[in-house]
Order: structure tokens, then sequence, then C-alpha cells
């Protein structure tokens, strides 16, 4: 009897490793990660939403404290409507947001929610509604957050290809109030594509556009302040090739803003008579008002082809600048099959624009071909100076960190205080889960940290991770049927 309360008081004990403490919840729900979504933490407390029946009818929101202990359940139904919510969720630090869409007969409404810390509801706000969803509009809903994640930003997008213009609706939540903006901007729906955005915590607006023409390709930047009736245009002409559909990005950090992506250059190989492609990370920064700090500037590798660049620098990081990059290869066997052509090879992660609606919107070039053996190469940490040069390169190995690179599905990269972490789950002797983990600190070393997990029957699902801000990971954990959670603190 002594051993088995024993084992029952180490069970619901933390676990420390070397680097890493875990603790677990105690209580488990029904094994739907569908129906889950880690808010993760508001104030003091751990946040999930689960959506505990059919047809959105209720949700439970699950409040925890830093231990995993579970202090309180509150349900909740705004999420019941005759359709689909298409629900997505925001931590702003100190509260939590859920944007959702609404319908009862034809009354239709977007929607914010708020709740604090111990998830009550606070407030509801009215984005946008309509008597009638059929109106032919090319439209989307997307929702962004400033970086210090105290504003939120919904951009209702109209695309009118007939004059080759779009209007943007905008409206922000700022400390508790809505403001509402607008604007027109000349676009060519053939040529052009618009690949990111950015707000900030002065509602500033910032787009990021790629134009590719017979006489070249280009990318601008455009940034318009809150009410302004004009707005700021920088535009950067590619000497030779073009960046890769999906992987143009920018962040705005230090009264700068820095634009990157995949530059490709395609050329016939002499002996072969092959189309290949020099490929590498496009670097490009200008100021607050937008003309150049320095020149655009490309690193390049002739001898592999270039799949992904993750931006993986914090915003959160004090005294770091956001140059921090991973640079994913492959090796490709075709097998006599048809490869894919680089533009559906693309997976991208991206540390902050979330939640997009689409409604009567189609912009689909992606054609399918038939599949490829397919199968990771490398995984490369960069870092870059403030003149986009390279400082140091810490490549992953297949002999040393085969378990990284020969499966990627189950794989967590966040930037913490001392370094890019780089985890893992994986099995041990087919019974037996554990958790792998490198750190690859921000002056360059490779550091591999042990790990203890106590539950080792359970499957860790890292690459659902929601990261804390004091330093740790929530990490969803299975087995069979029940579902819960747990907390490994990184640093």
């Amino acid at each position: 009897m002594s051993k088995y309360i024993s084992a029952l008081i180490l069970f619901f004990t933390p676990i420390s490793g070397k680097a890493q403490t875990f603790s677990y919840s105690q209580n488990y729900l029904a094994n739907k990660t569908s129906a889950c979504k880690i808010i993760g933490q508001v104030k003091n407390n751990i946040i999930v939403w689960y959506v505990s029946s059919e047809k959105y009818k209720k949700s439970v929101i699950l409040v925890y404290n830093n231990r995993m202990k579970l202090i309180k359940k509150v349900t909740t139904d705004i999420l019941h409507s005759d359709i689909d919510p298409a629900a997505s969720f925001y931590n702003s630090v100190d509260s939590f947001y859920v944007a959702y869409q609404y319908k009862k007969g034809n009354k239709w409404e977007y929607k914010l929610a708020g709740f604090d810390n111990d998830g009550n509801l606070s407030s509801t706000y009215l984005i946008d509604s309509a008597s009638n969803l059929n109106s032919g509009d090319s439209l989307s809903y997307s929702f962004y957050q400033s970086g210090d994640k105290k504003t939120l930003g919904c951009v209702k997008t109209i695309m009118n290809k007939k004059y080759n213009a779009i209007k943007f609706e905008l409206t922000f939540l700022n400390h508790g109030n809505l403001y509402r903006d607008h604007f027109f901007l000349a676009f060519d729906n053939v040529h052009e594509k618009l690949v990111d955005l950015l707000i900030d915590s002065n509602k500033t607006i910032s787009l990021l556009k790629t134009s590719n023409t017979d006489s070249g390709f280009s990318i601008s930047l455009i940034k318009k302040e809150f009410s302004a009736d004009h707005f700021l245009i920088a535009t950067k002409k590619l000497a030779a090739g073009n960046l890769r559909n999906g992987t143009s990005h920018f962040f705005n950090r230090a009264n700068s803003y820095t634009i990157y992506g995949i530059w490709e250059n395609a050329f016939r190989d002499s002996l072969t008579r092959n189309q290949k492609y020099k490929t590498g990370l496009y670097t490009w920064k200008v100021d607050d008002k937008l003309p150049d700090m320095a020149n655009d500037s490309i690193l390049y590798d002739d001898s592999t082809t270039i799949s992904e660049y993750n931006l993986y620098a914090s915003n959160s990081l004090t005294n770091k600048p956001n140059n921090f990059f991973g640079i994913q290869t492959d090796s490709i066997n075709i097998s006599n099959q048809y490869a894919i052509p680089p533009t559906s090879m693309l997976v991208y992660t991206n540390f902050g624009t979330t939640g997009t609606w689409y409604y009567n919107y189609i912009d689909s070039n992606t054609s399918l071909e038939p599949p490829v053996s397919h199968y990771k190469a490398s995984l490369t940490i960069i870092s870059l100076n403030n003149n986009d040069n390279m400082e140091w390169r810490i490549e992953l190995k297949n002999d040393r960190d085969s378990v990284f690179l020969n499966d990627p599905s189950n794989n967590k990269i966040v930037a913490g205080k001392k370094g890019i972490h780089i985890i893992r789950s994986t099995t041990i002797k087919k019974t037996r889960n554990s958790i792998k983990h490198i750190l690859i600190t921000y002056s360059g070393r490779y550091e591999k940290v042990n790990t203890v997990v106590w539950n080792n029957k359970y499957s860790y699902l890292v690459s659902q991770a929601v990261e804390t801000n004091d330093g740790a990971l929530i990490i969803p954990c299975l087995k069979d049927n029940r579902l819960i959670f747990a907390r490994m603190i990184l640093e």
C-alpha cells in the first residue's frame, strides 16, 4: 500500500531534468484534439478552450494555475451558430479574445468576444454584419495582433478585379474601444500579390506586395497610419530572379522594417540541360519612413534546393535583433515520377499573423501533381548582423540529429531567452515516449539538453504546443482516449 501511495505522489509531482521541469494536468478530457485550443498564459493562469458538444453548442474554458492544477471551469455558448463559427483565438497577455462568425436565419454577424484571465466573458464587439451573404463580392476577413499583443485589427479586404483595386476596411480594438478606417489601393490581380501584413499599437497598417511582370520582379512595402489620407511606399526591383511564392514576409522592430524571402534564379544546367535554381535568403531593410537603410542582399547556396526559411527570433527578446533564421533544405528522389513544382513544396511557419476567414474568395494557382519521394536533408540556423552579413551558422546533421531531420511532423522550434530551442517527441523501444531537445544559443553554441519524462506512456504532441510568457511550453498529451496537458519549462 505504501508503494502505491508513493507512486501516486510521484505522478502528480513535477519532475526535473537538467534544464526543464515537467508538470501535468490532473483532469482528463476526451481525446478530441481538434476540439481543443490552448490559449496559453493569460496573466498568471493557463487557459484552454475545449468544445465539449457537437455543433458548437457548448464550450468549456479550462483555467489552470502555473503548475497545471485545474482551478476553474467556465461554460459558454457563444459559438453556437447555424454555420461553422470558424473561431480563432488571440492572447492579449491579461485577457484573450475569440473571433467568430454567427448566423441565425438571414442575419449574419462577425463578432469578437473578450474574456478575462478567469475565463469570464467581459465584452462583445460587432465587427461586421450582413442580412444576405450571397453578395458576389470577393472578400476576406483576417485578424492581426500588434507586437505587444495589446491591439487587435480586423482587415476586411474587398477585391474589385474589374477596376483593378482593393478596398481595405479596418477595425481596430485598442484599450477596449473600436476604431474604424478604410483606404483603397490600386492592384493588378494578374501580376501582383499581397503577401504579408502587419499592424502596430498605433493602429498603423503595413502591407507587403510583390509584382512579377515581363519587365522583372519587384517587392513593395506600403505603410498607412491610422486616419491618414495618404500612405508611404518603398519599392525594390530585383536585378535578377524573383522571390518564391509564399515565402515573402517582413517584421518591424527598432524603427525599421526587414523584408525577407526565398530568392531564386532559374538556369539551365550545361551538362544535363535540366533547369535548376540558385536559391538563397533575400533581405532588405528600410527605416520607419521607408528610405533604404542598406542595400538588399542575398545569401545563397548553389548545391542544394532550399525549400523553406523560418524566422525564429521572437519579438519578446530584449536587446536582440530579429535576425535569426532557420534554413530548411530538401533532397528529392523522383523515382520515375514527376516532381512537385517548387511553389507547392513550401510550408511556412510565421510568428505573427494568424486567423483568416475567406468568403466567396478563390485564389488557387497550385496544380495537383503526382507525389515524389521527399525527405529532409538538413536544418540550419544562421545569425545575421545588422548589415545582413552572416555571423555564424549551425547545421543539424543526419549522423547526430537524425531524429529531428527524418520526420519533422512533431517538432517544435521556438526562440527563448537563451537561444533557439528545437524540441521533438520520440518513441523509445516502441512503448516508451520521450522528448529530445537541442538548444542553439544566440552566440552560436550547440547544446543537447537532457530531458526527464515521467509519463512515458503518453504521446507528446509537441508540434501543437503553445509557448507561454515565462519560458515554458504547454503540450497536449494523449493516451488512448484521454487528453491531458504538460507544462515544460525550457529555461
